[in-house]
């Protein structure tokens, strides 16, 4: 799916409000493009808010879009041009994510915040930017932290595939 000239809006749904329990997110992404928003909801700041972005070719999550409440993480081979899995999880208020079915070091783990931000979702645009390349196979757990062998279940050894059994909440190939 390209992203160029597209974003896509989801209307407001239940489902994607985290508040503070278990959640995970899974894409698929393939870009050179060093700012942009990956997934966000329509709510554009404020408490409840969360974003999922790239920053100066670093993976960031948003809280309250305040640059002092991110965590990021410094490795930047995910904008390369080469498909890239990635998958957050937040387990019990610890965060954790796998580039590729590795598991990264983030610059702070714990988060225990409320994220209740309503309005609906932005996929590929928000207040930073939006994507220009490709985005797959994005899939949204609510109340579910996926576990290590879930997550290389998903990268499949670098091939996307179904992941219907892991029983997401959303999910969209962009095929």
């Amino acid at each position: 799916y390209n992203l160029l000239a597209y974003r896509l809006l989801m209307f407001y749904s239940n489902d994607f409000v985290f508040g503070t329990g278990d959640f995970s997110i899974s894409f698929w992404l393939k870009t050179t493009d060093v700012d942009f928003n990956i997934l966000n909801p329509l709510t554009a700041t404020g408490a409840g808010y969360w974003g999922l972005l790239v920053q100066s070719s670093k993976l960031r999550w948003n809280d309250e879009y305040n640059v002092s409440n991110l965590w990021e993480i410094t490795s930047t081979a995910l904008v390369d041009g080469n498909w890239h899995n990635v998958v957050l999880t937040r387990n019990s208020g610890t965060t954790l994510v796998w580039y590729d079915g590795v598991s990264q070091t983030l610059s702070v783990s714990a988060d225990s915040n409320d994220y209740s931000g309503s309005g609906g979702l932005r996929i590929g645009d928000g207040n930073l930017d939006e994507l220009l390349g490709n985005l797959s196979n994005l899939a949204l757990w609510k109340n579910l932290a996926l576990t290590e062998d879930q997550v290389l279940t998903i990268y499949n050894g670098g091939v996307p595939n179904s992941i219907s059994s892991l029983s997401p909440i959303g999910w969209w190939s962009f095929a």
